[in-house]
Protein backbone atom coordinates (compact mmCIF):
# COMPACT_ATOMS: atom_id res chain seq x y z
CA UNK A 1 0.00 0.00 0.00
CA UNK A 2 2.00 3.47 -1.03
CA UNK A 3 1.35 5.83 1.79
CA UNK A 4 2.09 9.67 0.51
CA UNK A 5 5.21 11.35 0.79
CA UNK A 6 4.13 14.37 2.75
CA UNK A 7 2.42 12.32 5.70
CA UNK A 8 5.55 10.34 6.27
CA UNK A 9 7.22 14.12 6.35
CA UNK A 10 4.85 15.34 8.89
CA UNK A 11 5.35 12.26 11.20
CA UNK A 12 8.98 12.77 11.22
CA UNK A 13 8.53 16.18 11.82
CA UNK A 14 6.84 15.54 14.97
CA UNK A 15 9.24 13.33 16.28
CA UNK A 16 11.79 15.94 15.25
CA UNK A 17 13.57 14.07 12.50
CA UNK A 18 14.48 14.95 8.56
CA UNK A 19 16.37 12.85 6.44
CA UNK A 20 17.29 15.90 4.02
CA UNK A 21 20.74 16.96 4.36
CA UNK A 22 21.69 20.40 4.77
CA UNK A 23 24.77 22.09 2.67
CA UNK A 24 27.44 22.33 4.66
CA UNK A 25 29.42 25.58 3.47
CA UNK A 26 32.00 26.42 6.12
CA UNK A 27 34.34 24.11 7.64
CA UNK A 28 34.70 24.25 11.39
CA UNK A 29 37.65 24.67 12.84
CA UNK A 30 39.36 22.87 15.98
CA UNK A 31 41.96 24.03 18.31
CA UNK A 32 45.63 22.17 18.39
CA UNK A 33 44.98 21.22 21.70
CA UNK A 34 41.49 19.75 20.72
CA UNK A 35 43.44 17.56 17.67
CA UNK A 36 45.88 16.53 19.94
CA UNK A 37 43.33 14.89 22.57
CA UNK A 38 41.37 13.61 19.79
CA UNK A 39 44.23 11.61 18.91
CA UNK A 40 45.06 10.57 22.10
CA UNK A 41 41.46 9.43 22.66
CA UNK A 42 41.69 7.40 19.52
CA UNK A 43 45.15 5.51 20.68
CA UNK A 44 43.35 4.42 23.99
CA UNK A 45 40.18 3.44 22.50
CA UNK A 46 39.35 -0.01 22.61
CA UNK A 47 36.06 -1.13 20.94
CA UNK A 48 33.41 -3.67 22.53
CA UNK A 49 33.92 -7.26 21.48
CA UNK A 50 30.91 -7.65 19.80
CA UNK A 51 32.30 -4.28 17.03
CA UNK A 52 35.35 -5.57 16.59
CA UNK A 53 34.52 -7.89 13.94
CA UNK A 54 36.57 -10.48 12.32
Amino acid sequence: MPIKHNVIEEELAKLGLSFHATPQGRRRKVTLDDYEAGVAAGREFEPHCSVEGT
